[in-house]
């Protein structure tokens, strides 16, 4: 992408810089920017983005890509043909939702895709007698591409199947030790029986260990919150012990809204990751909760008996809010919150490439307002701009619409002086179209009160109708 302008030389460094970060891991990617984001992307892309990660202090990153084919020389070596390999496969923008046992079969075009536990009924020639049990459905979908089959813990062929999967893939990319899995990501187990719960973790972590005996389970944390009627305090602790304290870490996922920490006291002992979510879907719009991110990891480092190894991102889709990734990639390092107005205003430095007080303004506008949702944020994007229109939208806002349309307009005063910034001009587009949302917000409520008074004038008027002339 387009760099700020640099100074040519650059400046010389005269003196050795070093920096600690307060824990071991700064980690970055969620599963489901696998599709959201990253689907289509080619290797120049992922090289960039390999590039940022590195140059943002990024030490722990899954490596999603390629999987599919370790498992298709699996069930090949296991017996299945090609057709019964196939059923399972889903598109490529649906790869996310296929590793995690959410869906199977589809969004075609077909490529080598299946999901970790053969379906009985489907491959009754090579697993005639296999233990396996089907979950409900996930999201809106029927058991046509949803309802997994799981194969139960204790049968032989869990860790025949597991541990082949992992010494196929150590033998194509080698390893460093730590897997990533998600056994019931949005799906309901078939008994909320804590000893079953423990035997599942367990049974998954022995396969992993029966590859490398090194081996350290990732495992996201996205269930305990997304389903808390089920996954009580009893159920959590089971799932978690049953895997040796210090040999799984789980990403805490939406810490800066609902952090699980806090009421499983600190995961029951196990290591985890402090991690901003901040986006769900793909969404696009000015959105950050800086408060909330600025204090979190601290309070998480000094929680009693506290088990945080680092922090992260874990967006679902990338590619938006720019400031708020690089805020909380700095936080990573720093062993105490932030004065956020002075480090915006350097931001705001650093990205043009020049110092401009209208600019430094107008993102010390946007901090406080836009970027600063407290609270449970989501669901934060709600515009008729970019969602479609019903009579029943929410379009209250978290923040006061005045401090960006100032903003907005502070950016366009900058522009005679950094305009020639391509970031620059990333940026005053991307607050033109909040302003925008805005707007559009305002002639949508004119427009539904209207309807709802059956004012014809007053709708007419504000759908823009009257005021022209017929053809």
């Amino acid at each position: 992408g387009a760099r700020p302008p640099l100074p040519a030389p650059l400046p010389r460094l005269r003196a050795e810089i070093r920096a600690s970060a307060p824990g071991r891991y700064r980690y970055y990617q969620n599963a489901c920017t696998q599709s959201y984001s990253y689907a289509w992307w080619d290797w120049a892309r992922w090289e960039r983005e390999i590039d940022w990660m590195a140059l943002s202090g990024i030490n722990l990153a899954p490596a999603f890509v390629g999987q599919e084919v370790a498992w298709q020389r699996v069930y090949r070596s296991l017996g299945l043909n090609q057709s019964e390999i196939d059923a399972y496969f889903t598109g490529p923008a649906f790869l996310a939702w296929n590793r995690m046992g959410n869906l199977h079969g589809w969004g075609g075009p077909r490529g080598p895709v299946l999901i970790l536990n053969p379906d009985p009924h489907l491959c009754p020639r090579v697993f005639p007698r296999v233990n396996a049990t089907r979950l409900g459905g996930w999201s809106h979908f029927d058991c046509t591409y949803s309802c997994t089959y799981l194969l139960d813990p204790e049968d032989p062929m869990f860790q025949v199947i597991g541990t082949l999967f992992l010494k196929e893939l150590i033998k194509e990319f080698g390893t460093d030790h730590i897997y990533s899995a998600d056994t019931f990501n949005e799906m309901t187990p078939l008994s909320s029986d804590p000893a079953y719960l423990s035997r599942v973790s367990n049974a998954v972590f022995r396969s992993m260990t029966g590859a490398d005996p090194e081996a350290l389970w990732l495992m996201q944390g996205w269930l305990f919150q997304h389903q808390p009627d089920f996954w009580q305090p009893a159920q959590v602790r089971a799932l978690l012990r049953g895997v040796p304290l210090g040999r799984m870490i789980v990403l805490d996922l939406f810490a800066e809204s609902k952090p699980v920490y806090q009421w499983t006291e600190s995961f029951y002992g196990q290591p985890f990751i402090w991690c901003m979510l901040h986006n769900f879907g793909g969404n696009h719009g000015l959105f950050g909760t800086v408060e909330a991110i600025n204090h979190g990891p601290f309070a998480a480092r000094s929680f009693p008996n506290s088990t945080m190894v680092g922090t992260g991102l874990v967006p679902e889709g990338i590619e938006q809010n720019d400031m708020v990734y690089e805020l909380m990639n700095e936080l990573g390092w720093r062993h105490e919150p932030l004065d956020l107005p002075s480090w915006v205003t350097r931001y705001a430095e650093r990205r043009y490439g020049a110092p401009n007080a209208a600019a430094a303004s107008a993102w010390r506008l946007l901090l406080r307002s836009v970027y600063n949702c407290t609270g449970v944020c989501v669901n934060h994007n709600r515009s008729p701009l970019v969602r479609r229109p019903s009579l029943r939208m929410d379009t209250e806002l978290w923040y006061n619409a005045s401090d960006v349309y100032e903003a907005w307009r502070l950016l366009l005063s900058a522009g005679a002086e950094l305009g020639s910034s391509p970031t620059f001009r990333y940026d005053l587009v991307d607050v033109t179209r909040q302003a925008a949302q805005q707007l559009v917000s305002d002639y949508y409520l004119s427009i539904r009160r209207a309807f709802q008074s059956h004012a014809l004038p007053e709708l007419l008027t504000a759908g823009g109708v009257l005021g022209y002339e017929p053809l």
